[in-house]
């Protein structure tokens, strides 16, 4: 009789403990992310910004006007910062200013940009710092510096890869992508389950419909020659410890597809995937892809031109990540 009484109530209390475990991941995620006055929080909010800006300058086709809504908030956000006291000297808030600098250059060539204009000399004013020290906005690269860098040391390697969103017509060889996802085969994944998977996409219709669903590819999507789905599935673990095990795995996989992609000379940029769970739910209905399977993100592939723009993306200091023990 206990044993029976065991085994029914054994879903029972795993249901209870998945639940209080989610809560606490729940309470933590609300507690932290609303807080947008926080110096933390006003920064990432300030570097979200102005990438926004600087994806729009090293697009293919650079759209005249874009992004205005956008880099009024980002002054916005730039003169809070001040107001709070913050560092002046932080490498993310002088990027911001720099690619603040070189939107207003850029669109004040087709826009009346007065307002901006003063918005921004107002939170530049009083800087005892140099501006100008930090690099943003876009850079070109060249395709023989790609490949130069794929056949170097590692570092060299790794910061020479950037997201790329221009690409050729040049159709990208299935081997090519084999290739790549036999490197991120090698990632290491608890206990070796393997539970990432890609799904190519290689005809062209079915691309512009996958990237419907998907908000992060404008002026740049519909180039791509092949598209990358990666996924990781929940059904290879168990147990209320492994929750969040699946973005884990998944996205150290989708790490190094990006290294297979950057070794074998292709263009890639990863496409994220955060969104709702009913636009999850649609695509995955629209596609065919198991309800199990957690989506990591998007990856469009293309070759790459002689020539291209891309995103600065300014790192931060290292002394920002590294900490001692």
């Amino acid at each position: 009789m206990i044993s029976f009484l065991k085994k029914r109530l054994r879903p029972i209390k795993i249901i209870y403990t998945l639940i209080m475990n989610y809560y606490y991941d729940f309470s933590r995620y609300y507690r932290y992310t609303s807080r947008t006055n926080y110096q933390k929080n006003l920064e990432a909010n300030i570097i979200k910004h102005y990438h926004v800006l600087e994806k729009g300058l090293s697009m293919p086709v650079v759209k005249q006007g874009f992004g205005v809504d956008v880099a009024t908030s980002l002054i916005s956000l730039c003169e809070r910062y001040i107001e709070n006291g913050y560092s002046l000297e932080s490498k993310q808030f002088l990027s911001a200013l720099s690619v603040l600098e070189k939107y207003i250059n850029y669109n004040s060539k087709y826009y009346d940009l007065t307002d901006m204009k003063k918005g921004y000399g107002k939170i530049t004013r009083e800087l005892v710092v140099n501006k100008n020290q930090t690099e943003g906005g876009f850079k070109y690269l060249t395709k023989d510096e790609i490949i130069k860098s794929a056949n170097s040391g590692f570092m060299e390697f790794s910061a020479c890869r950037y997201s790329v969103r221009n690409y050729t017509d040049e159709e990208v060889d299935i081997n090519l992508l084999k290739e790549a996802i036999k490197v991120a085969q090698k990632t290491p994944s608890a206990c070796n389950r393997q539970s990432s998977k890609v799904y190519v996409v290689c005809d062209k219709n079915l691309i512009n419909k996958v990237l419907g669903f998907q908000n992060g590819n404008r002026g740049f999507g519909h180039l791509a020659n092949k598209l990358l789905i990666v996924t990781n599935d929940l059904r290879v673990f168990e147990g209320v410890h492994e929750r969040n095990q699946s973005f884990i795995d998944g996205g150290m996989f989708a790490m190094s597809l990006l290294y297979g992609l950057h070794y074998n000379g292709l263009g890639a940029c990863p496409l994220n995937w955060s969104t709702t769970t009913e636009v999850d739910r649609k695509f995955k209905k629209a596609v065919g892809i198991n309800d199990s399977e957690n989506i990591m993100m998007m990856i469009s592939v293309g070759h790459l031109q002689d020539s291209f723009k891309v995103a600065v993306s300014k790192r931060r200091d290292i002394e920002e990540v590294l900490s001692f023990m």
